[in-house]
């Protein structure tokens, strides 16, 4: 990159670091800590939960599988990107009626079949 004039600098820099982590690289531990894997040991690294973070606990959000950590380097910290999941109930409907309105017609169909 350097020879062909696309680079400013000798060598390449890294500007921000961000790690996407697997359900088995990372655990919750409590609501205040999180464990991370690394190459040698297992880390413990205090949380400050914001407060949507709260919501989605107490509202019946449970904590994803996956997480991303980002390097904040001017604050010196850590950033932790939490996905939540939810369980849902499927709705069945009883039916259902279509209307398609057009600028010389309208057309209804009801549970599938056309009422006239």
């Amino acid at each position: 990159m350097r020879k062909r004039g696309l680079a400013n600098k000798e060598r390449p820099e890294v500007k921000s670091v961000s790690i996407w982590l697997d359900d088995h690289l990372w655990r919750i531990d409590g609501l205040t800590q999180v464990k991370i894997a690394t190459h040698k040991e297992w880390i413990t690294v205090a949380v400050e939960p914001h407060k949507q973070f709260w919501r989605y606990v107490n509202s019946g959000w449970r904590v994803a599988g996956e997480a991303k950590i980002k390097l904040d380097r001017s604050e010196r910290r850590l950033i932790l990107y939490i996905t939540f999941k939810k369980e849902v109930e499927q709705h069945k409907s009883k039916g259902f009626i279509s209307i398609d309105v057009n600028e010389n017609s309208v057309a209804v169909m009801v549970d599938g079949r056309v009422p006239f």
